[in-house]
C-alpha cells in the first residue's frame, strides 16, 4: 500500500475546522505508526472537550527510536501550549509581578528562544510586541536548525521499527526532521507575530557552541539595559538562564513548565484546528477519525500547507465538495 492509492488535498490551518464539522466535532486523534491514542474530541456547548489518558509512559522506551523522532510526552505538551490551550504553570505570579515592572516606565522584556517557542506574547496578549527585545542570538539559535531533513537510509529504518502503517512514512523522504518542524511551527510562526518586536544585535558572535548563547544574550541585554537606561527583565523558561542572569545584574522572571497534560480540557475551534496542525507539524502525521493528516509531505510547497490523506472515499468526496466551496465563498470576499 501506498498514499498515492489513496485520495488526498491539501489545506490550511483554518480549514481543519472544515473536516472538525465534517465529523460533527467528534474526534479520535492518535499517532497511527504505533496506534498511541492522543485524544478524544468532542463538541459541547460551542466548545470542544478533550479528554486524555496520555502519561510519559505511553510513549515507549526512548532506546527503540534511534532518531528520536517518534513522538513523545514533551511534544503533546508543547503542541497543547503552542496551541493556547495549556499555558505556563505560574502564569498568575507572572501577572502580578507584570504589575510592578510596568510601574517602571522604561521596562522592556527580553525573550529567551524557549519562550518564543512555547509562543507565550502571541498567545497570552500580556505583552505588547513592541516592548520586547529579540537578540539576534535567539534567531540564529532558531535558524541554526532550520534544515536538518530526512534522507532515505533514515526513513527506512523508521519504517523497519514502526509497528503499524509504515507505508505512511514514505512521504518523509528528504522532508523537515522533528528539531525542523519545531523551529518553523512554533518558533518562527512567533517571530512572524513579534515583527514589531525590538531587535538588538549580539555583542558576539554565536558559533553553536552549546551553553553560549545563554551567555550572550545575557550579555547583550545588559549591555543594551545600560546603553538605553532602561529596565529590562529576561523572560526564560530554563533556570540555567537565571543563574547566567544573576551573574549579569538582569532582572529575569522564570517560567515553569507545566508538568503534564490535563486528563480534562476545553478550547475553541480555532484552538482546536491550531492543536491539530501543531500535532501534525511536530510529529509530522496524525491520525483523525479516518482521514490522516500530514504536516510534513512530499511536495510541500510552503511551511503552512498540510495535507490529508483519505482512508474513507466517501470522507474524501464530502471534505472535497465543503472545502471547494468554501474557498469559493472566500474567492467571493466571504469569511466566516
Amino acid at each position: 500500500m501506498s498514499s498515492a492509492s489513496r485520495p488526498s488535498l491539501t489545506l490550511n490551518e483554518e480549514e481543519i475546522q472544515i473536516l472538525v464539522n465534517l465529523f460533527a466535532g467528534d474526534l479520535d486523534l492518535a499517532y497511527p505508526i504505533t496506534h498511541i491514542p492522543l485524544f478524544r474530541c468532542a463538541s459541547f456547548n460551542g466548545k470542544y472537550r478533550l479528554s486524555t489518558s496520555l502519561t510519559p509512559e505511553s510513549f515507549g522506551i526512548k532506546d527503540e527510536d534511534p532518531y528520536l523522532e517518534g513522538p513523545s510526552y514533551a511534544d503533546i505538551l508543547e503542541c497543547m501550549m503552542s496551541s493556547g490551550i495549556l499555558g505556563f504553570a505560574n502564569m498568575e505570579e507572572f501577572r502580578e509581578k507584570l504589575k510592578a515592572y510596568r510601574a517602571h516606565k522604561n521596562t522592556l522584556f527580553a525573550l529567551d528562544t524557549n519562550v518564543i517557542y512555547r509562543r507565550f506574547v502571541s498567545n497570552t496578549g500580556l505583552l505588547d510586541p513592541k516592548d520586547c527585545i529579540i537578540v539576534s542570538t535567539v534567531r540564529d539559535e532558531i535558524t541554526s536548525v532550520h534544515n536538518y531533513k530526512y534522507t532515505q537510509e533514515q526513513v527506512i529504518q523508521m519504517k523497519k521499527a514502526a509497528p503499524y502503517d509504515r507505508w505512511m512514512l514514505d512521504e518523509l523522504v528528504n522532508r523537515r526532521m522533528k528539531k525542523s518542524r519545531k523551529a518553523y511551527r512554533f518558533a518562527n510562526k512567533e517571530l512572524k507575530a513579534l515583527a514589531a518586536a525590538i531587535s538588538v544585535e549580539a555583542s558576539e558572535r554565536f558559533t553553536g557552541e552549546e551553553g553560549e548563547g545563554d551567555r550572550i544574550i545575557a550579555r547583550t541585554v545588559s549591555k543594551c539595559a545600560r546603553e538605553r537606561n532602561a529596565q529590562i527583565v529576561m523572560l526564560t523558561a530554563d533556570a540555567a538562564m537565571t543563574d547566567i542572569c544573576d551573574a549579569e545584574g538582569i532582572d529575569h522572571f522564570l517560567f515553569e513548565m507545566p508538568k503534564e497534560i490535563p486528563r480534562e480540557s476545553s478550547c475553541t475551534g480555532s484552538q482546536l484546528c491550531r492543536l491539530i496542525a501543531d500535532l501534525a507539524s511536530v510529529l509530522a502525521l496524525i491520525k483523525m477519525n479516518s482521514a490522516v493528516i500530514y504536516g510534513e509531505f512530499r511536495g510541500k510547497r510552503d511551511t503552512e500547507q498540510l495535507k490529508a490523506l483519505f482512508l474513507d472515499e466517501k470522507v474524501a468526496d464530502g471534505f472535497k465538495k465543503d472545502l471547494e466551496a468554501c474557498r469559493e465563498l472566500i474567492g467571493l470576499g466571504f469569511k466566516g
